[in-house]
């Protein structure tokens, strides 16, 4: 249930989750408006981003916090954490991780699909709810309850073997869910052999040589303001200097006069 909480918060809040990505930066990749350099930056830093959040909530909040400190809830966080990291084998966390992601990213699909928010939440649901009732193993849930359990002093688990067993398989299984399984798919079934569709009623290569020539533009707006602006100041400089000469000019023929 907070998998699925966490999930539909991050598709309504526009926030990044590192195995979702691996979908939508694979469909980019493959309908051409993504290099593939900027798809594996962008998996790095999501990935980094999620383990920082997750850290960060494990050592400020739940593990100095308490939350986790008496049992049941303590027992149940290092018997998660144990049934996750020390009883099963490399290839099986991997093979979960490709179920799971699989799910997740599908659940990424049809909350898009909603066009309300029940809907989307429906949608984000059910998919979250069946790769959690199964087990499968994800990347970014291990960033939190794996960590969680090393601070709560779980018996038989390490860092080394958290980054080993809980990093490793369950990422490599979550690219391929997501970025094969679910991505790849997607788009052979919905946009290859399309064109890279319309951004603002312009074609993809249209909006960069759009983008290029607006940018240029305003460019030249901002050195002709700059010139316009140096103009003004010149002009307003010389009528100052026009109008202190007027003024003596003035008090000199006064004081003549007097």
């Amino acid at each position: 249930m907070l998998t699925a909480v966490r999930l539909v918060l991050i598709i309504l809040t526009g926030t990044d989750l590192c195995t979702g990505s691996f979908m939508y930066t694979t469909v980019a990749v493959l309908h051409r408006r993504l290099s593939v350099a900027r798809m594996l930056s962008h998996w790095l830093l999501t990935f980094l981003g999620n383990l920082a959040g997750a850290l960060f909530m494990v050592g400020v909040i739940f593990g100095p916090g308490g939350v986790f400190a008496a049992d049941p809830f303590k027992e149940e966080a290092i018997l998660f954490a144990t049934k996750k990291q020390v009883k099963p084998l490399f290839h099986e966390i991997f093979l979960r991780g490709i179920g799971c992601n699989w799910l997740v990213c599908l659940a990424c699909f049809l909350g898009m699909q909603g066009r309300d928010l029940a809907s989307k939440i429906l949608g984000i649901y059910w998919p979250v709810f069946a790769f959690v009732s199964l087990g499968f193993d994800h990347v970014a849930a291990n960033m939190f309850f794996v960590p969680l359990g090393l601070w709560l002093d779980a018996p038989g688990l390490t860092v080394g073997l958290y980054v080993w067993k809980g990093v490793v398989p369950a990422l490599l299984g979550n690219i391929v869910g997501g970025g094969l399984f679910c991505g790849t798919f997607l788009w052979f079934l919905y946009l290859q052999g399309q064109e890279a569709p319309e951004i603002d009623g312009l074609s993809w290569h249209a909006y960069q040589q759009h983008h290029h020539h607006s940018h240029h533009d305003d460019e030249e707006k901002g050195e002709n303001f700059e010139m316009k602006r140096k103009d003004r100041l010149g002009i307003l400089r010389q009528q100052q200097v026009k109008d202190s000469t007027s003024s003596l000019v003035s008090g000199s023929g006064h004081s003549e006069r007097i």
